[in-house]
């Protein structure tokens, strides 16, 4: 009898332990500065973006990894918004501070310092040991790291990394941007089961600007990644929102495409463009195989505050409460307003098994 109870404590402790092999990621989409935000986060000679990420800081402290897509250089100054992004080095340390401990660089702003403003980009990253995926100094560096793997609770996670396009600009002297190219794709997918890869997470930088629904291409790579044995596809770019859908792969395991993020930090002025998603993976590990268990989202609001009469830029949590009316001006006030509604109405009408989360 204590042999078979021996056995059952052994099984039990066993079973615990795998079922607490888990790990929560958190993607939100195009962090970018344009003009306006630069000028009023200059004070006194230094640049301050603290304020940006204070309502989200509790929502990052639950999450394992945090993934943002970098859409600018971090080229030295001067700093430069639209159309050739260039900011200061405080925004990077912000994002950190904040939570975010994964930034993603395959995008079409990333070589708008040119070659050198993207090496500089590298450095600051690596000085700040945040990790990141999608721009490399040479081939090289890429074989040695990518595809991107963060373990984290006994789960190896390959994070992919690309864009269609770098708005025509061209990188020199051997640098690497993984642009979208199927058949390097899909060598990455086998090196990153090669590096023993647990789950595959594509982040892809593609998609038609301010358009609410995917295309057909967004549409037909999406479908080849899950094919590939991707389990989420993460899209950016179009700098709205766009639907996210829960799907079944060929082997039964869930999988998860959110075609666009829309913007995470920005100025940006056209309608649903204030709007942006956190979107909440949960993994887990078990004997068999490694499985997406939940998916969820929030909605968030960047746009110009005022407080105590001086303009202020905040990412506000909208799927927990919106801020008071008095934090806006009038037209702000229509904008946030007329923008939820449309984006509201958009995932309920096409989003597949994927809702929004109402609390904390």
């Amino acid at each position: 009898m204590n042999l078979l109870k021996s056995i059952i404590l052994t099984f039990s402790l066993l079973f615990i332990d795998l079922q607490a092999q888990n790990v929560e990621l958190r993607f939100v989409g195009d962090a970018m500065l344009h003009s306006r935000q630069l000028d009023i986060a200059l004070k006194n000679g230094k640049y301050s973006f603290e304020s940006y990420f204070t309502d989200l800081i509790p929502l990052l402290d639950k999450s394992d990894i945090n993934i943002v897509n970098l859409e600018l250089a971090l080229g030295g100054p001067p700093y430069t918004g639209y159309p050739c992004f260039s900011g200061p080095d405080e925004f990077a340390v912000s994002l950190k501070k904040s939570g975010f401990n994964v930034f993603l660089n395959a995008n079409n702003h990333t070589l708008d310092r040119g070659t050198t403003g993207a090496r500089r980009t590298i450095r600051v990253l690596d000085s700040l040991q945040i990790s990141h995926a999608g721009i490399y100094l040479s081939n090289k560096e890429r074989e040695e790291q990518y595809p991107l793997i963060i373990q984290k609770n006994d789960i190896r996670i390959a994070l992919l990394n690309y864009t269609y396009g770098t708005n025509g600009a061209k990188a020199r002297a051997g640098f690497i941007v993984n642009y979208i190219d199927t058949l390097q794709i899909k060598a990455d997918i086998i090196e990153s089961r090669k590096r023993n890869a647990d789950i595959i997470i594509a982040n892809i930088h593609w998609g038609i600007e301010y358009r609410l629904l995917p295309d057909k291409q967004q549409k037909q790579l999406a479908n080849w990644l899950i094919d590939q044995g991707v389990m989420a596809v993460i899209g950016s770019h179009p700098h709205v929102i766009q639907p996210i859908e829960f799907i079944r792969n060929k082997h039964n395991q869930a999988c998860i495409i959110a075609y666009s993020l829309g913007n995470f930090v920005s100025a940006m002025s056209k309608e649903n463009t204030g709007c942006g998603l956190m979107l909440r993976l949960s993994v887990s590990k078990g004997i068999v195989n490694t499985q997406i268990d939940s998916c969820s989202y929030r909605l968030l609001y960047t746009k110009r505050f005022a407080r105590n009469q001086t303009p202020v830029f905040e990412v506000k949590d909208l799927s927990s409460t919106l801020p008071p009316d008095s934090m806006f001006s009038t037209y702000q006030l229509h904008l946030v307003k007329t923008d939820l509604k449309t984006i509201r109405k958009l995932l309920k009408e096409n989003n597949i098994g994927i809702t929004e989360e109402k609390e904390r």
